[in-house]
């Protein structure tokens, strides 16, 4: 067993915390015996907290519904689904890659009509100054050659009754900024956008507007990621929920807004190696690029613990995890 200050884990990856007890994942998974690496998704440990302040009777009824979609779309079967890109290049010409491309979304829409949505953020790294955004790949600044289908599988192929026939969305990363940043041009002699917060707000509006994202009672979301998209998705988490019940009519469509972030626990904690540059200072050096610590830009309950030239620690994991304000929250 592994005690930390926020966390209990079990190292056979078998229990998680759950309204205070220690909770096998098993028994919660019904018929289903393990939890093991699935593509995207990998569950070693987990955390399951409960976040919003109501009735308990209510809360705790949300988290286990929550809880049973995230647990359930972990059981790793070798499905995969077929995805088609959306491209924004006429809907949401702002929203663009770094080297001014236009963004998109890859989709699978449920054929029979489901409320379930899962919404899943891809990874890979980021930079923090002109050196290391210009080194950056080309497949990591760009759509160019994006595929008009795709196939994924993992958390966005889930195989489990609740979640088989669920909406399914990839976001391909191509913003370099922990899809934080809202900044067309951080840099002054050379065009490098950092857009991800753009490009998730016309991700959502296009799927109220267009997919019907919250047109019926009972749509629940699950927003994820994997290591730079978990953190993307701990960051815009508190914005993401919010910018649903302002496009969603009425609000009270969405019963459930949830969060699952695989690989997003950054510490805050020196680098052994010298030559490593520490996490605190990419945070930092993104923080100010992306203009992160504009007011009502990031969780504004972190931002009021953190005020002033502490507001960079809202986009690190160890403090800004415990503001995240979902339903439940799960990490990894």
């Amino acid at each position: 067993m592994i005690i930390t200050s926020n966390f209990i884990f079990d190292e056979s990856g078998a229990e998680v915390m759950l309204d205070g007890k220690l909770t096998d994942v098993r028994a919660l998974a019904g018929p289903f015996a393990t939890v093991r690496y699935c593509r995207n998704i990998l569950l070693p440990f987990a955390h399951v907290k409960k976040k919003e302040k109501r009735k308990k009777k209510e809360r705790k009824g949300e988290n286990y519904t929550m809880l049973f979609l995230f647990l359930a779309s972990l059981i790793c079967l070798d499905a995969s689904r077929v995805f088609k890109l959306h491209s924004f290049k006429s809907s949401h010409p702002s929203s663009q890659c770094s080297d001014g491309s236009p963004t998109g979304m890859y989709i699978n829409q449920s054929s029979s009509g489901s409320a379930s949505w899962i919404i899943f953020l891809e990874g890979g790294g980021w930079c923090y100054d002109e050196v290391t955004c210009k080194g950056r790949p080309s497949s990591l600044i760009s759509s160019k050659g994006w595929p008009s289908v795709a196939t994924y599988q993992g958390l966005l192929a889930p195989t489990s009754p609740e979640l088989v026939d669920a909406n399914a969305v990839f976001l391909r990363y191509c913003t370099n900024d922990a899809w934080v940043g809202s900044v067309e041009s951080p840099f002054s002699d050379w065009k490098f956008s950092m857009l991800g917060r753009v490009y998730i707000d016309a991700v959502l509006q296009e799927l109220v507007h267009s997919y019907g994202l919250g047109s019926t009672a009972g749509t629940k979301v699950m927003f994820s990621g994997c290591s730079a998209g978990a953190r993307g998705a701990m960051f815009n988490s508190f914005f993401a929920s919010q910018r649903l019940k302002t496009l969603i009519s009425p609000p009270s469509n969405l019963l459930a807004f949830g969060s699952f972030f695989d690989s997003a626990w950054w510490m805050d904690v020196d680098p052994l190696s010298s030559n490593a540059v520490p996490f605190r200072t990419q945070v930092q050096d993104v923080y100010a690029l992306t203009n992160a610590g504009a007011p009502g830009y990031l969780n504004p309950a972190c931002m009021a613990a953190f005020p002033g030239a502490d507001g960079w620690k809202c986009m690190m994991g160890e403090y800004a995890e415990n503001y995240t304000q979902e339903s439940v929250s799960v990490c990894v």
